[in-house]
């Protein structure tokens, strides 16, 4: 079910190669009706940032004289204020970059000046990284638009420019626009690591280890993904990122990762929460399509605790678009968002509802009918995902003209700890329309999938090296309060369930309701002797609660008095199946706007609830995992220091 969300009007600069064009008359996937053959017309792609992808980028830097560089967004229309300042504030100081406004001038008619040569001057006192002849410039650009007597606030746009100055004149040099970036640190592999990251301008990327290994990528390019490998594991390593172009050369400040420990090894933390999507309130709070102010703080709170890596569980940005260009800019937007983090410590990502890139077609409803994008290999939610982010490729097969798993379906071990990502949001269609055109609703998990995932638990039930196994997915299976009419409940209702056309025309819907499929899977975790709990999102709040045997969760078809299909009699029994007492564990509090509880069967099994803002520490050791939840204030809002003893929670 689509969520309203507010319309945002910020903008974040950031390069990842060119786009993709949607083209044109692209044959439909089989599995699949297409809207169009029913006379429904497909909607244009609409983009809510309303300015062009290089308008607010550092190619829009279009020269420079002894004052700094100009930049010409080529829109006589476009007026404000640019702040600038050093990108890496401070450098020599700090393990955390970020950057600080500290000058500003005027933007008329599209035109303005980033000013530098004040920062070089030495009876300034605004030069903190010393520079002389080169250095990033950080610059906000806060934009009025003027349309005859009518003037509108567009908001601020965040980018850096890296510049040179010889002979009394600034000139543009090459730029990284994202990044560094580490990934893919995990005990399967601790002796890799991969380092990505963004240049404004083709050129070839080196990551320089201080102990002297130099790796090298092999194209000359925009988006770099550079392998590691040959480290020592558990090991921590200084790096920067050098760049060569045709016509220049840059390298950048140092930064620091760690690789991931030998399998097996108990001791250490991380961190968890998702929903960082744009919420009510103006400014940083609807940053394209990121709750940027929050966020922002849970960062900085995650990297003071030392985590050695941070599960992000779906609802990145606001999304829920049929623009390529503009789902594209809130993924730079959330990584941007995390750079200081992301630079030395891995963020592991699920996909959620809003994370969806769709086509768009008129039924006469508000919002239209929306697919999951195609053709599915470039253009669809899950290509989109994998392409903005780089995970371990390990997911299920997908069924023959499906949407890929890789990379949105996953699974990793670090120490003695297997994280297993489920997609529960994957191939998505407008509920009212599935048994019509085919897709799936969220908090649907396919078959394919579910095989995955009991062969993912039934690895990890051999491998002696792994103690705990966490599974984390975006919908509630138990959700509380905001999704009690979705997730993977529906108030009860199993006629909701995925549907597949075959060639393109009859639309079969699959054999299980959601019901049985939340019930299947539950079924499964809970035979595992290693599972931990269970990761939600969704839900914009914080719970906890215990699933058992006992607990009233809803029988298919048992509960089912009325045969109707719906759980809607007041019989909701408790699970025979249900193995072991697990946490199901919501953590969706990272910026998007807030639900509180509400009434479900298994209200009375929820150990605590919250809708304050929240992430949650889980801490590893040979004996146990237990887990601190905190606000962004820091203060505790739930506590157990033992999450396996569910006796007393």
């Amino acid at each position: 079910m689509r969520k309203a969300f507010p319309v945002y009007i910020f903008f974040v600069i950031l390069l990842n190669g060119s786009l993709m064009p949607q083209e044109a008359n692209i044959p439909s996937p089989s599995c699949i009706v297409d809207p169009v053959t029913k006379g429904l017309k497909l909607r244009p792609e609409h983009s809510g940032i309303g300015l062009k992808f290089n308008q607010l980028s550092p190619k829009s830097i279009v020269g420079g004289d002894s004052n700094g560089l100009f930049i010409d967004l080529k829109d006589t229309t476009l007026f404000g204020e640019i702040y600038v300042g050093p990108y890496y504030f401070e450098k020599f100081n700090t393990d955390y970059y970020y950057s600080r406004f500290r000058h500003q001038s005027r933007l008329d008619k599209g035109r303005g000046l980033i000013p530098i040569k004040r920062f070089l001057e030495k009876r300034d006192e605004s030069n903190v990284n010393r520079w002389t002849d080169e250095g990033v410039m950080a610059y906000r650009l806060n934009l009025l638009k003027k349309e005859k007597d009518k003037v509108s606030l567009l908001g601020f746009s965040d980018s850096n420019v890296r510049f040179l100055y010889k002979n009394g004149i600034f000139t543009k040099g090459l730029t990284m626009t994202e990044g560094p970036i580490v990934s893919l640190v995990t005990s399967d592999h601790p002796d890799w690591a991969i380092v990505s990251l963004d240049t404004d301008e083709p050129s070839q990327a080196e990551v320089i280890l201080e102990d002297g290994k130099n790796y090298r990528g092999s194209e000359i390019t925009t988006h770099h993904e550079i392998l590691l490998d040959n480290l020592l594991a558990d090991q921590k390593y200084i790096y920067q990122i050098e760049a060569i172009s045709a016509k220049d050369t840059f390298k950048s400040p140092k930064f620091h990762f760690h690789t991931a420990p030998k399998k097996g090894v108990s001791t250490f933390s991380f961190v968890y929460t998702g929903d960082g999507r744009a919420a009510y309130g103006g400014g940083e709070s609807e940053y394209l399509g990121v709750n940027r102010s929050i966020l922002q703080q849970i960062a900085y709170q995650v990297f003071q605790k030392g985590a050695k890596f941070m599960l992000f569980n779906g609802d990145l940005v606001s999304g829920y678009s049929n623009s390529v260009n503009d789902i594209s800019l809130e993924y730079k937007a959330f990584k941007q968002t995390l750079f200081g983090l992301m630079a030395q410590t891995p963020v592991y990502c699920a996909m959620g509802n809003h994370d969806a890139l769709i086509n768009v077609f008129e039924d006469g409803s508000r919002y239209g009918l929306g697919m999951d994008k195609w053709p599915y290999a470039t253009h669809s939610a899950e290509a989109f995902f994998a392409r903005e982010f780089v995970q371990p490729q390990n997911g299920p097969d997908e069924y023959t003209s499906f949407p890929s798993y890789k990379e949105n379906v996953y699974s990793f071990s670090y120490g003695n700890v297997k994280i297993i990502v489920f997609n529960n949001n994957y191939w998505w269609t407008s509920h009212y329309a599935i048994r019509e055109y085919g897709g799936s609703p969220e908090g649907y998990i396919l078959p394919n999938q579910m095989k995955w995932i009991a062969g993912e638990l039934a690895l990890a039930e051999k491998d002696t090296s792994i103690k705990y196994v966490f599974l984390m997915g975006h919908e509630a299976v138990f959700p509380n309060g905001g999704h009690i009419e979705d997730a993977m409940w529906y108030n009860g209702d199993n006629r909701v369930r995925a549907a597949i056309a075959e060639n393109s025309k009859k639309v079969t819907p699959l054999d299980k309701g959601i019901i049985q499929v939340r019930n299947e899977f539950w079924e499964l975790v809970s035979h595992s002797t290693k599972v931990v709990g269970v990761l939600g999102s969704d839900e914009h709040a914080y719970h906890r609660t215990l699933i058992t045997d006992q607990t009233p969760v809803g029988v298919f078809p048992k509960d089912d008095l009325n045969s109707n299909g719906i759980l809607d009699d007041g019989q909701y029994s408790a699970n025979p199946n249900f193995k072991r007492p697990l946490w199901n564990i919501v953590c969706g509090g990272a910026g998007a706007p807030y639900y509180t509880q509400e009434k479900t069967p298994w209200t009375d099994w929820v150990h605590v609830y919250t809708s304050h803002y929240n992430y949650a520490v889980f801490s590893v050791s040979d004996h146990k995992v237990g887990m601190k939840v905190y606000d962004i204030t820091g203060e505790l809002l739930d506590n157990s220091d033992d999450l396996l003893n569910t006796s007393h929670p």
